[in-house]
């Protein structure tokens, strides 16, 4: 496991974006909105998990974000599956219907993997 610090960047309509440079790499991570709760924190701390990873847990959905507010503020889990390589970073993407993932498809940078070629990933995000 690794954890990283990574710093509100900015808002969008329908997603927020945290990031950090490392070896000169941007990572950003998008949450949607209706994922975070206000006040927007002004740092998250990303884990990345290697395998074995546990089975996931449920997720939050849109529906019960809106039902309980406070669903927002425990953390994300979300299981992604590579999907490209970029010349400084791995594309990954969350398992499961996208009209519920709870992140963005990350880029991660090479230097954050043990190795480029991990199929699947845990992702933890913690509120700071």
């Amino acid at each position: 496991m690794s954890e990283y610090l990574l710093y509100f960047s900015k808002e969008t309509e329908n997603k927020v974006r945290w990031d950090q440079t490392f070896d000169d790499v941007l990572f950003e991570l998008y949450i949607p909105r209706w994922r975070v709760h206000e006040p927007i924190p002004a740092a998250i701390k990303v884990s990345l998990f290697l395998p074995p990873l546990p089975e996931p847990n449920k997720a939050v959905t849109p529906k019960l974000a809106v039902s309980n507010s406070d669903l927002c503020k425990l953390p994300i889990l979300s299981h992604v599956k590579w999907h490209s390589n970029h010349s400084n970073t791995v594309r990954y993407d969350p398992i499961g219907d996208s009209d519920i993932w709870e992140i963005g498809s990350p880029y991660i940078p090479y230097s954050l993997l043990q190795d480029s070629d991990v199929e699947t990933i845990l992702i933890c995000v913690q509120w700071v």
